[in-house]
């Protein structure tokens, strides 16, 4: 029975400070941002995971993005990994095609879109091609047009839409069931925060009419953090920061 006593999860090498994990189930392929390093993990899933950790036992390669990366997110539609840089106040693009545990030719070409101060979470919304990138330092969201705006076309990144919150973002879920995206807002360690709602419906890469309005906010713990949407239960989870709890909705 000791055998199965406090058991240790098998790991993988990655770089200094990693923060944020995106998988692509297309290529058996996770990206884990290194905060500390500025670069992306690229580990190979086949090879490396609970049920097989044969390919575990090395430094997984990586990819240069910009200055401190905090989070990684797949679209789908256009093989793209979008990486948020809040040292440099840009969106990294790797093209998962081509960047990824089976092949590496496109990882030494990697473009970035220019969006708001402190970008730190970023969301995608498939059905309106749209990345909603949380900018802690603009109290906003940019809205980024993933069709003309990837890894392997740019001609859409000079034109990036803005939402603006009532506070500092510091996390960001999209729930495209109900074309929502959730915003967690904090005003500091004292005063609650809040949870912003924006209409994706009325706020993406085709349509701004609804970026223009104030977004409906719920009322959050103090300095709410990472927010996290399980479609099949309609729930809606907000991680407190140091001063917080932990509100769903």
């Amino acid at each position: 029975a000791s055998a199965f006593r406090n058991p240790i999860a098998p790991t993988v090498n990655v770089g200094g400070n990693p923060t944020d994990v995106a998988v692509d189930d297309a290529t058996h392929t996770a990206y884990v941002t290194n905060g500390n390093d500025n670069t992306v993990s690229v580990v190979d899933t086949v090879h490396c995971r609970a049920g097989n950790t044969s390919g575990c036992n090395q430094v997984a390669p990586t990819v240069a993005v910009g200055v401190g990366p905090v989070s990684d997110v797949l679209d789908t539609a256009t093989s793209t990994v979008y990486v948020t840089d809040t040292g440099t106040d840009t969106v990294s693009m790797i093209d998962a095609a081509t960047c990824n545990a089976m092949t590496a030719s496109g990882c030494s070409h990697v473009p970035t879109v220019i969006v708001g101060y402190g970008s730190d979470y970023a969301g995608v919304d498939t059905a309106n091609h749209s990345v909603y990138v949380a900018d802690a330092g603009d109290n906003a969201v940019s809205v980024v047009d993933a069709t003309t705006c990837n890894a392997m076309v740019q001609i859409g990144c000079g034109h990036v839409s803005t939402v603006a919150l009532p506070g500092a973002p510091t996390g960001l879920a999209v729930d495209e069931a109900t074309q929502s995206v959730y915003v967690a807002v904090t005003f500091g360690l004292v005063v609650p925060g809040s949870v912003a709602m924006i209409d994706a419906a009325t706020c993406n890469a085709d349509t701004t009419s609804g970026c223009r309005r104030s977004p409906l906010a719920a009322h959050g713990g103090i300095n709410p953090g990472w927010v996290g949407v399980v479609p099949s239960t309609h729930t809606v989870y907000v991680a407190g920061g140091p001063a917080g709890a932990a509100p769903t909705s």
